[in-house]
């Protein structure tokens, strides 16, 4: 029988202790940006920036789209993109529910100042860690040229909700347990060798 000495039994307890740690959890993340739009006669196309400093997702995003403002028929819409074109969601509010990614059932706006219905869409797994990879995600909103151009000009708000659960880094203390199992293995192969 191996007798071990102090600090062999707490190194021992190390290494089985790194092997009960708790992993770390995914952690939610829920931003929400809005552009607000002047009542100018041509509205001018906006970016919204999610990060920089966002983590790569364990599950599909949710995005969700609350719009007020003069959209509502096919040349009173706009055009949603992120990071510069790699992800599409397509054509919205412009009557026309087989051009875009979202929920909503007649893609219908809804005229000046009354707000439209959240409608939201998903961005699935791959796609999305794609889009994190720089840990930001830039969404382009690319408004048709009649938005807001009647002939008393109204003002417009367009929110792009994020919501999705990041990959967690571990706890410090996990992996100073850890680390300390590994000093333990090495220490008790040097013993043995000797």
């Amino acid at each position: 029988m191996v007798k071990l000495s102090r600090i062999g039994k707490f190194l021992v307890g190390a290494i089985v202790a790194s092997f009960f740690a708790v992993p770390a959890f995914a952690v939610p993340v829920d931003i929400t940006h809005v552009h607000n739009g002047a009542p100018v006669a041509s509205v001018p196309d906006a970016t919204l920036s999610f990060g920089p400093g966002l983590g790569l997702s364990t599950g599909d995003a949710i995005v969700t789209i609350n719009a007020t403002g003069d959209f509502n028929s096919s040349t009173e819409n706009f055009v949603l993109t992120a990071d510069g074109g790699a992800f599409s969601f397509g054509t919205i509010f412009n009557s026309n529910t087989g051009d875009d990614i979202f929920n909503h059932t007649t893609d219908t706006g809804a005229a000046y100042t009354t707000p439209n219905t959240a409608i939201t869409a998903i961005i699935p797994l791959a796609t999305l860690n794609s889009l994190l990879a720089d840990g930001q995600i830039d969404f382009f909103l690319d408004y048709s040229i009649a938005v807001d151009n009647d002939v008393v000009p109204f003002p417009h708000t367009v929110s792009i909700q994020l919501v999705y659960d990041e990959v967690a880094v571990s706890e410090p203390g996990t992996l100073a347990v850890f680390g300390l199992g590994i000093l333990g293995l090495g220490y008790m192969r040097r013993r043995k060798r000797t």
